[in-house]
């Protein structure tokens, strides 16, 4: 099995590991991803790890199943949503070689 993680700095990784369900919170804002068919799944830190400058998401969730390669950015914001589409948008045209292999990008 190739190792998807061998793109982003190892010192941001959250987890990598088989959990059933995946909760990412900051500042009373949650998401939550059931993987009840426990496929590997990857969390970086983007927001002042992987991405020290300019616009960034949050966090990078990566499912790691090679017959179901997805990449979720994920920007917890409570409100000016414009904004948020804007660090998705900068952190995927950061990142968007890394995740070449990716079928599914996805900005929930």
């Amino acid at each position: 099995m190739k190792n998807y993680t061998d793109k982003f700095d190892k010192e941001c990784l959250q987890f990598y590991d088989k959990r059933k369900k995946v909760t990412v919170e900051e500042n009373t804002k949650k998401f939550i991803v059931n993987n009840s068919d426990q496929k590997y799944v990857a969390l970086y830190r983007v927001d002042d790890c992987l991405i020290t400058n300019g616009s960034r998401c949050d966090y990078l969730l990566l499912n790691c199943f090679e017959d179901d390669l997805s990449a979720y950015l994920i920007e917890l914001k409570g409100s000016n949503l414009t904004q948020a589409v804007k660090q998705i948008d900068a952190t995927l045209a950061r990142f968007k070689e890394d995740l070449e292999d990716f079928k599914k990008i996805n900005a929930p």
